[in-house]
């Protein structure tokens, strides 16, 4: 998936544009400047040992809102996923929630505790580097 593609689906996720604009955009090209200054600073990643693409993980909760971090490969993305996802989990239960729903998809997840604004939402971007 192309990053225009990306940026698509997540407009299309979010509700409000202004929200997309002011804060998911610009983290975005945070997220991408970060790797690709990294990138720089260490000449053992030259071009031809770093990948074309990372992986970014957008998540998104009631309370804290948008938070975009970047990985190289698919599965430390996925495994940053699933280790937010059981961190959330017990502390919905340790707060004293009962009714927790989890979904899990191809590309994240998203628990919400039903009848409550309480949610969490992670979706993983396959991203191109440049």
């Amino acid at each position: 998936m192309n990053r225009e593609k990306a940026i698509k689906i997540l407009i299309a996720k979010l509700t409000d544009q202004q929200l997309f604009d002011d804060v998911l955009q610009p983290e975005l090209v945070k997220a991408m400047e970060y790797a690709a200054s990294f990138m720089e600073a260490r000449p053992e990643c030259g071009a031809k040992n770093r990948p074309p693409k990372c992986y970014t993980v957008i998540d998104t909760s009631y309370d804290v809102g948008i938070d975009v971090y970047s990985f190289w490969n698919k599965e430390d993305a996925e495994r940053s996923v699933k280790d937010d996802v059981q961190t959330e989990l017990a502390n919905l239960r340790e707060a004293g929630r009962e009714r927790i729903v989890v979904q899990e998809t191809l590309d994240g997840a998203t628990i919400y505790v039903p009848d409550t604004d309480i949610y969490y939402e992670w979706t993983i971007v396959e991203t191109d580097i440049r």
